[in-house]
C-alpha cells in the first residue's frame, strides 16, 4: 500500500472509531419503576363503658309523667372516651330504635308514649345524631325517660332499647 493510500485510510478510521463511540453512547438506557404506597390515619379513640346495662329507674306515669314533655331523674351513661392520639375533638354518632314522635330513643315499643331521653350538658340528643368531645375524658350523656303522649296514652313498659355509638376523630 502506499502511502497515500495510507493517509487516505487515517480519516476513515477516525470516524469508523468516533461513530462506534456514538453508537455506545446512544445505547438504550435500562429504566425502571417504583410505586410508593401508605396510608395517614388519625389514631382511634377507645370508648370505655363503665357499665353497659343503664338501669332508668321504677317510675309511676301518674306521679312522674303528668304531662307531655315530663321526664324522670337523668342517669350518668358513665361514657368515657381516651387513647385518642393527641385528638383534641371529634363527633359520637348515636343511632338506636326512635320513640313514637321521632324526636327521642324508643323505651320499648313506639306506642308506649314513653321515649328515652338523651342529652349531654343539657342538649337533647336525637336518633342519628352526634355527640361532641373536646378531649380524652368523660362524654357526659346522661338518659331519662320522657313522655312523648299525654298522661291517659302512656302505657305500662320497661325500658329496653339498645344505643350503638360511632366515634370520628376530626
Amino acid at each position: 500500500m502506499n502511502r497515500i493510500n495510507k493517509i487516505a485510510l487515517i480519516p476513515a478510521a477516525l470516524i469508523a472509531v468516533l461513530a462506534s463511540q456514538v453508537a455506545l453512547a446512544a445505547a438504550p438506557v435500562t429504566t425502571g419503576q417504583i410505586t410508593l404506597t401508605g396510608t395517614v390515619t388519625k389514631a382511634s379513640c377507645q370508648l370505655n363503658i363503665a357499665n353497659p346495662t343503664v338501669d332508668l329507674g321504677t317510675y309511676y306515669a301518674g306521679t312522674t309523667f303528668k304531662t307531655v314533655g315530663s321526664t324522670s331523674p337523668a342517669k350518668p351513661l358513665g361514657i368515657t372516651i381516651s387513647d385518642c392520639g393527641g385528638t383534641v375533638a371529634g363527633l359520637v354518632k348515636l343511632t338506636g330504635a326512635p320513640s313514637d314522635d321521632a324526636q327521642y330513643f324508643v323505651a320499648n315499643d313506639t306506642n308506649s308514649g314513653l321515649g328515652i331521653k338523651l342529652d349531654q350538658n343539657g342538649t337533647t340528643i336525637k336518633p342519628n345524631d352526634t355527640a361532641n368531645f373536646t378531649a380524652d375524658g368523660d362524654l357526659q350523656l346522661n338518659a331519662a325517660f320522657i313522655s312523648t303522649q299525654a298522661l291517659e296514652l302512656i302505657k305500662t313498659t320497661q325500658a329496653n332499647t339498645i344505643i350503638n355509638f360511632e366515634i370520628t376523630n376530626q
